[in-house]
């Protein structure tokens, strides 16, 4: 655990899968500085206590967690590899990134996402939980690039905008809306498509 901000001065890994199978990692405050910063916690949850990029991170990358939260996220790109079935990934800040890899969470837990996400320079969104998806009121998505949206099990439930620069946005699984919500491609190409219900 790190109690106080933490400032990255070159591209960090940190591993506690030896651990007993996977131990938490927690940031209980800030972490800045422009290098990448890659997780791997196994059964453990990864927390993200503070504002995360007051100066923009590089990379961050999650292989493996049991539940994932954050607050506010300014980074190059977000990317978890996997999730545990009985976990839940939680973005409860605003989440900014500007490398093509964009937001790409892939889980086989929950997606609770509960404000906002911008992309630029082509970044793409990808939010896969096979348990749920789930976006809630003010989890409004402004992507320059595809938006993609899968859920095996559970479904997408959602009441958050969408918005890309003429790029697709697909709900690849039921969905249910549970509040009035916007879905624009802008003026130019880019399909909306609902794969299922």
């Amino acid at each position: 655990s790190f109690l106080r901000g933490v400032t990255l001065t070159n591209g960090i890994l940190m591993n506690t899968v030896s651990v007993g199978g996977g131990s938490g990692i927690t940031f209980s405050s800030t972490i800045d500085g422009p290098q990448t910063l890659g997780l791997t916690a196994g059964s453990g949850n990864i927390v993200f206590g503070g504002v995360v990029g007051g100066t923009r991170l590089g990379a961050i990358t999650i292989t493996s967690a049991n539940d994932v939260t954050a607050v506010a996220i300014t980074a190059a790109s977000f990317q978890q590899v996997a999730g545990a079935a009985t976990g839940t990934t939680t973005f409860n800040g605003a989440q900014n990134y500007n490398a093509i890899a964009g937001l790409n969470v892939v889980t086989g837990g929950t997606i609770a996402l509960n404000s906002t996400v911008t992309t630029t320079n082509s970044g793409t969104v990808t939010l896969t939980g096979t348990t749920a998806v789930t976006i809630a009121v003010g989890g409004n998505i402004t992507s320059a690039g595809a938006v993609n949206f899968t859920s095996a099990v559970g479904g997408i439930s959602t009441a958050g905008n969408v918005t890309t620069t003429n790029d697709d946005v697909n709900y690849n699984s039921p969905t249910t809306l549970t509040d009035n919500i916007l879905v624009s491609t802008g003026a130019g190409l880019g399909d909306i498509n609902f794969a299922n219900t």
